[in-house]
């Protein structure tokens, strides 16, 4: 709690262990910044048999988004960890996180909790909701959504650049292949 029963630093601590000395450990801190709207950090520890990977995408417009996912190699445990960082327009302050975390707990459901955090000027907000069970099927086609969108922005936007890289002198005139020089 920050002065006057305002909520300035968010944390949050996941842990899983397998009960043979392997565990998992994801931690998220927010902290409300007066020049920078929400600062933000995620950490991961991961010990034993568990094995991880990590996407982070900046793709504007769209929230930057880091994706963790780890299982367990011994039994197949493991979750999938979401984090969006909304900013304001036109400017390079955050003002909403959003956090997801799928626990995997057997080949059929996932439980889900969700976490958004906002700045609302003078202290953070915090919506928790769940956890809620969901079916392993319906978790992919959302981690799946949220790659192919940051995805398909970033390809739209690579063909984008390439074009307009391209020198205008090497467009085709339509004259038998031969290529416009004139410029």
């Amino acid at each position: 709690m920050g002065s006057n029963g305002r909520v300035n630093v968010v944390y949050v601590d996941l842990a899983e262990t397998n009960g043979k000395g392997s565990s998992a450990n994801l931690n998220l801190r927010v902290i409300r910044n007066e020049r920078y709207g929400v600062l933000c950090t995620m950490n991961s520890k991961l010990a034993g048999s568990f094995d991880s990977f990590k996407e982070h995408y900046n793709v504007p417009p769209l929230p930057d988004t880091e994706l963790v996912c780890y299982v367990c190699r011994e039994t197949g445990s493991g979750g999938c960890f979401t984090l969006e960082k909304k900013k304001k327009v036109g400017v390079e302050v955050v003002e909403i996180v959003k956090a997801t975390h799928a626990f995997v707990f057997d080949d059929e459901f996932v439980f889900d909790v969700k976490i958004k955090i906002r700045d609302i000027g003078d202290r953070l907000i915090v919506e928790v909701e769940g956890p809620m069970k969901l079916t392993m099927d319906y978790t992919k086609q959302m981690i799946s959504k949220i790659r192919g969108k940051m995805e398909n922005e970033m390809e739209v936007n690579s063909i984008f650049l390439f074009r307009n890289t391209i020198p205008r002198s090497l467009h085709n005139n339509g004259d038998n292949g031969h290529y416009d020089d004139s410029d």
